[in-house]
């Protein structure tokens, strides 16, 4: 087992509430025999990924950046590549010039796959000309920052992706899409995760009605492993995959629910519920009021919804 492995799982924080920024460094100079290393502050919210070549230029990072957020250090980008998706973190800060793999090229490999291409990159380099800062955006980087640098530009930089990023959250577990937009609307949104949404959201609906309709079946009909599905929904929408088909069921309800013309039990099948008794129960919990007291209260039908007597 890799060093990594058996100090990552000893020293892992717990996912819930935590936001991770990984910073790549080449380690060799702090220690020959450690290929990466983890800076962890148990207030920090975010870890982070960093990846530099020069020796004082790494640790004035580390140090800079820990007491916010929880570092992780790797020594390059192939390595990277995979602690990526041990990790899955919210950010990802590299220079461009960097052995083995170039910070561009991991920029533009973790852009370009399905699994980690909501992650922010921001590319802190030497390489200031003109051409080498539209490359850069032009290959997904979310930020361009050239040295010399401020500390405190890059402390906002690195605070605005990340709070883009839950506005987006926000925005998404609202499901806020529109399943017919093929781009990206918003700000830091890359069109891969886009269409990842606009996918697993069509195909929510598309099976709404079916109580028979899991997690399992969302997984195999979009090719993941329910464990990589499940960290790519949850990075961007901020819902399991379980809340968002249970999210996307009431809504569906909430329309119906204002256009009057089913009775409690009918939508409750319409949306997928196997048993209205558990459909009023979630239903209550999320809006703080029975399905028939929101429909009074927001019906657009003058006809007024048909009431079961058992609904509240």
């Amino acid at each position: 087992m890799l060093l990594m492995d058996r100090i990552t799982r000893r020293m892992s924080p717990k996912r819930t509430g935590m936001h991770f920024l990984f910073c790549f460094v080449d380690l060799a100079l702090i220690a020959p025999n450690i290929r990466w290393i983890r800076r962890f502050s148990a207030a920090a919210q975010h870890l982070i990924m960093v990846h530099f070549n020069l020796s004082p230029l790494r640790a004035y990072l580390v140090n800079s950046l820990s007491p916010m957020y929880n570092v992780q250090a790797c020594g390059n980008g192939k390595e990277a590549l995979i602690i990526v998706k041990e990790f899955w973190p919210e950010l990802i800060l590299s220079d461009i010039m960097m052995p083995e793999m170039r910070g561009d090229e991991l920029c533009s490999t973790i852009k370009n796959d399905i699994e980690t291409s909501h992650i922010p990159v921001l590319l802190l380099t030497a390489l200031g000309e003109e051409q080498n800062i539209l490359d850069g955006l032009d290959i997904g980087a979310d930020e361009y920052i050239v040295k010399p640098f401020s500390i405190r530009i890059l402390k906002a930089s690195i605070a605005n992706l990340l709070a883009n990023r839950a506005l987006l959250r926000s925005k998404y577990a609202n499901l806020e899409i529109d399943i017919e937009v093929k781009t990206p609307l918003a700000k830091c949104t890359n069109s891969l995760d886009w269409q990842f949404l606009s996918a697993v959201k069509k195909t929510i609906e598309d099976n709404i009605n079916n109580p028979a309709f899991s997690v399992e079946v969302l997984n195999d009909l979009h090719n993941m492993s329910r464990t990589r599905f499940y960290y790519k929904l949850k990075a961007i929408t901020g819902l399991s995959p379980q809340e968002l088909i249970k999210t996307t069921r009431l809504k569906r309800a909430t329309q119906l629910l204002k256009e009057g013309e089913y009775n409690i039990t009918e939508i409750s099948e319409m949306c997928g519920f196997s048993e209205s008794k558990y459909f009023r129960e979630v239903f209550k919990k999320e809006y703080k009021m029975s399905p028939s007291q929101y429909a009074k209260k927001y019906s657009i039908s003058s006809s007024g919804i048909i009431e079961d007597d058992s609904d509240e």
